[in-house]
C-alpha cells in the first residue's frame, strides 16, 4: 500500500516594504507579485516642500493705487457786511449847504463846504457811502473849477470803495480827456457804457471823438493799448447822490 505523506507548506517571508515581492500560496502553487504602495493621500512632498507648493506661482501683488482727491477751489471769503449809518446831523447840514452852493454856481464855496463835511465825517467804515457821496460831489466842483488832477484823485477814491459808481467813472474819464490822457479816458468812459444807460449816451459821444485820435496815435490796433479796468456789474443807476 502506498504511503501517504503530507507536504508542509514552506514558510514564506513577506516584506511590507513597498516594491517587495509578495509570495502567495494558492492550492499548493506559489505565485508572486510585486507589492505596490498605496497612492499617497494629500499633496506629495519632496524633501520639505510639497508638490502643490512647488507648482503654485504666487500672483504678483500690485501696489495700492492712492485714492484720487479732488481739490476744492479756494474762494476768497466775502467781506463782512457793514451796516451803513446815516450821516451825523452836522455833516448832513454841511452836505446840504454844499449842494445849495453848487446849484447856484458857487463851485469854490461848495468845494470848501464838502471838504469840511469830509473832515468832520472821519474814516469810519460805517460811513463809506456818505464819504463817497461827498467825494463825488467835491470831484464835480473840481471839474467845474478846471482842477482835473484833484477831480481824478477824488473819483479814484470813490471807485476804490464803489467800483460800480458810474458818475465817478464819467467824471474821471472826462478829466483824463481834458488832460489828453486819451487811453485812460476811453477806458473810463467804457465803464460808464456798461453801468448806466442814462449816462451812456454822453459817454459814447465822447468815446466816438476819441477813436480817430487813438487810431492816429497807435494805429489800427489801438484798443490793445487801453489800460485794464476792473469788471463791473450793470446797474440801473448809480447809488451815490451828487450835486
Amino acid at each position: 500500500a502506498a504511503k501517504s505523506s503530507s507536504v508542509s507548506s514552506p514558510a514564506v517571508a513577506v516584506s511590507s516594504e513597498p516594491g517587495a515581492v509578495k509570495l502567495d500560496v494558492v492550492d499548493g502553487a506559489c505565485t508572486s507579485k510585486v507589492q505596490t504602495p498605496d497612492p499617497p493621500k494629500g499633496p506629495q512632498t519632496v524633501g520639505e516642500v510639497s508638490t502643490t507648493e512647488r507648482t503654485t506661482v504666487p500672483a504678483q501683488q500690485s501696489e495700492p493705487v492712492p485714492p484720487v482727491v479732488k481739490e476744492t477751489p479756494q474762494t476768497e471769503p466775502e467781506p463782512p457786511v457793514v451796516k451803513e449809518m446815516p450821516l451825523p446831523p452836522a455833516v448832513l447840514a454841511l452836505k446840504d449847504k454844499g449842494n445849495f452852493l453848487f446849484k447856484n454856481g458857487d463851485y469854490q464855496a461848495a468845494m470848501t463846504t464838502y471838504s469840511q463835511a469830509l473832515k468832520k465825517l472821519g474814516e469810519g467804515a460805517d460811513m463809506a457811502h456818505g464819504r463817497c457821496t461827498l467825494l463825488n460831489n467835491r470831484a464835480a466842483c473840481h471839474s467845474k473849477l478846471g482842477d482835473c488832477s484833484s477831480c481824478i484823485r477824488d473819483c479814484t477814491a470813490v471807485l476804490g470803495s464803489q467800483v460800480d459808481n458810474a458818475k465817478a467813472w464819467m467824471r474821471r474819464g472826462d478829466a483824463h480827456r481834458i488832460m489828453e490822457r486819451y487811453e485812460e479816458a476811453y477806458a473810463d468812459l467804457q465803464q460808464v457804457v456798461f453801468l448806466n444807460p442814462s449816462l451812456s449816451s454822453n459817454a459814447q459821444t465822447t468815446m466816438a471823438r476819441l477813436v480817430p485820435i487813438l487810431s492816429d496815435r497807435h494805429g489800427p490796433n489801438w484798443r490793445s493799448r487801453l489800460p485794464k479796468r476792473p469788471s463791473v456789474r450793470p446797474v440801473a443807476q448809480t447809488s451815490v447822490t451828487s450835486a
